[in-house]
């Protein structure tokens, strides 16, 4: 009996450390699944998709034919992964058994032991399709991932589920872990991008120095630190005539020149001091901790000696100079944008003076940059009131006295009717880009004005008009004047007064413009004759319809033998080639008797018949008897 017992005992022994033995062996082949799973998690590189991640893991546990990943959404759980994109989007019940296992603990259809009913879905998901349901953290919502397997497949096992809770839970962590060290390796990536876009922002891509950007910063912080006793020195640079090196060696020399006169600014700048290459072939450095103004004298000439040396690029010895402006705080102004401006004004006065030179900002310069300013805000204001006429002087055929046409010439009308002269605002026009607009204006103003004349002076007479050298050879506002005047109706009595110089050495007019002209009817007139360069042959194919022999011949030339001989040659050369010729500047009697009894010039203007008036006055208009004298004024 004793024996029976202790055989009893053993067996039950045996099995038990049988059961325990494979309960271990199940334990140590789980958690070798798990380990599987956590370096699928940590190691697979899916696009960093978190969840496709998590599928591939789960393919290391268990077996499944589709798996989802819900998430809380208000009373129910949305689809917002899944292995098969149709159940993407959409809406699952929340039972009590997604609430338990949302709760923490993982569920299966368990074989033998019934069914739990799948939450309603409105896609094609089977209550017969053996499921198992696994808690999920997705930051601060929960949720659960959805295993499911064909119909006819085998249940999930409580095995399955006891290993799923410690799944989900790994998970969990594991989607943690990586989110947060995505972040921190993106955040580290953003950092690296915008440190070099904050450094590219405010950094010359060429040279490596300081833009424009960087220049704003550290002028207006420094003017903001600065002590009462000191000065700042803002330099403008401008180097001398780098179109024609460019033009010569070539623009990859012209690349490293830009780059060492960088170097030699950077080598000349202090810690506390700020270079910049604003745009092209323009430098700003910026001069801190100045004590007085002859310290700042001295900088400046120091860095003016360090650009005018001559420079060794790839091979080349380049000679080259800058032109400087500056102005200097407290003296020129306290505001960065007021330094700015003025250092620019001494820079161009520099330029204008003597290139490579360094100029300081004064009280007079102030005085002509407030007048400068005045006047281009007068003149914008006065393009967009259509304040800008035509004043026509008349043309008088020398023959029979007879008005046969006129000159335009562009006059400034202001608000309370004082006449601005071209002398005053041209340049000025020019160089703000607004002369085109002012010469549709006087053109319009000419055009309107047919009617008014036609009515004193007979509707065979002309206008003239003048063009810029740059204007000719601009197809494109050619073909918009032709197309004003075209429209007119009366392109056959318009003119355009172009210099010798400007016809020649404008290849864009006789190419482009000339054709457009003739097939208009516009003729032209060769303003100016006699003081340019233009040769025979050039002059012969110029379709030109009109000479003018400018007024330096026809000044007192009853008193000059050499102008009368240049005049005579003028004639039979415009003559010879089928040119109508005109002689402008006659103020006085004297010289209308002469070129009336010793040339042979078709038309004379001056002021001995008339200034340029206004169409009004010219209606009014009386003209000179023989024995009067009328001398030009200004």
């Amino acid at each position: 009996m004793d024996r029976l017992q202790t055989t009893e005992a053993l067996r039950d022994i045996l099995q038990d450390l049988q059961s325990e033995n494979a309960s271990l062996r199940l334990q140590a082949y789980q958690a070798k699944l798990l380990f599987t799973a956590l370096q699928s998690l940590l190691s697979l590189d899916t696009g960093n998709d978190p969840f496709a991640i998590a599928f591939s893991s789960l393919h290391a546990v268990f077996e499944f034919h589709a798996a989802a990943v819900l998430e809380e959404e208000g009373e129910t759980l949305e689809c917002i992964a899944a292995t098969e994109p149709v159940l993407v989007g959409t809406h699952w019940e929340k039972t009590r058994l997604m609430c338990k296992v949302m709760g923490g603990r993982a569920v299966a259809r368990i074989e033998g032991g019934g069914r739990s009913p799948t939450p309603s879905c409105p896609t094609r998901v089977s209550s017969d399709q053996p499921a198992m349901f696994l808690p999920i953290r997705l930051e601060a919502k929960r949720g659960a991932i959805v295993l499911l397997r064909k119909v006819g497949q085998d249940e999930f096992t409580r095995d399955d589920a006891t290993l799923g809770e410690r799944f989900s839970l790994l998970v969990s962590q594991a989607l943690a872990i990586r989110r947060r060290h995505l972040s921190e390796t993106e955040n580290q990536r953003l950092q690296e991008i915008t440190r070099k876009l904050e450094h590219r922002a405010q950094h010359d891509d060429l040279t490596g120095i300081g833009n424009r950007a960087m220049l704003e910063k550290h002028g207006t912080e420094a003017l903001a630190a600065r002590r009462e006793d000191e000065m700042i020195a803002l330099v403008f640079i401008d180097v001398d005539r780098f179109k024609r090196i460019n033009d010569y060696f070539g623009h990859e020399t012209g690349d490293a020149l830009l780059k060492e006169i960088a170097e030699r600014l950077s080598v000349e700048a202090r810690p506390a001091d700020c270079v910049v290459r604003m745009s092209g072939d323009e430098f700003v450095m910026l001069i801190s901790e100045l004590p007085d103004m002859e310290a700042a004298r001295a900088r400046v000439e120091r860095v003016r000696r360090t650009l005018c040396s001559a420079y060794e690029v790839e091979g080349n010895r380049i000679d080259v100079t800058s032109s400087i402006g500056i102005s200097v705080c407290p003296e020129h102004g306290t505001d960065f944008q007021e330094l700015r401006r003025n250092a620019d004004f001494a820079m161009y006065r520099s330029k204008a003076e003597r290139h490579g030179a360094a100029v300081f900002f004064s009280t007079e310069m102030g005085r002509d940059l407030y007048s400068s300013m005045q006047l281009e805000r007068l003149l914008r204001e006065a393009v967009a009131d259509k304040a800008f006429e035509a004043a026509l002087q008349p043309k008088v055929r020398i023959a029979d006295r007879k008005v046969v046409g006129f000159e335009a010439l562009a006059r400034w009308r202001e608000a309370d009717g004082t006449i601005r002269s071209p002398a005053e605002f041209i340049r000025a026009a020019t160089e703000l880009g607004i002369l085109n607009a002012v010469t549709f204006a006087v053109t319009d103003d000419a055009l309107t004005a047919f009617d008014t004349l036609d009515a004193r002076f007979g509707d065979e007479t002309s206008i003239s008009l003048n063009i810029a050298g740059v204007q000719a050879n601009d197809p494109a506002f050619m073909s918009e004047l032709v197309a004003r005047i075209a429209a007119s109706g009366r392109a056959n009595r318009m003119i355009l007064e172009l210099t010798e110089d400007a016809m020649v050495q404008a290849p864009q007019f006789r190419a482009l413009v000339q054709p457009m002209l003739g097939a208009a009817g516009i003729r032209v007139a060769i303003d100016d004759f006699g003081t340019g360069y233009s040769s025979l042959s050039v002059l012969a194919e110029l379709d030109a319809n009109e000479l003018k022999i400018d007024r330096s011949f026809v000044t007192r030339i009853q008193h000059n033998p050499v102008n009368q001989r240049i005049l005579r040659a003028i004639e039979k050369l415009a003559h010879a080639i089928g040119l109508q010729t005109v002689a402008e500047g006659v103020e006085t009697q004297e010289e209308l008797a002469y070129l009336q009894a010793e040339s042979s010039v078709d038309i004379v203007q001056g002021y001995y018949f008339s200034p340029p008036m206004m169409v009004e006055d010219l209606m009014i208009w009386t003209r000179p008897d023989t024995s009067r004298r009328i001398y030009r004024i200004g």
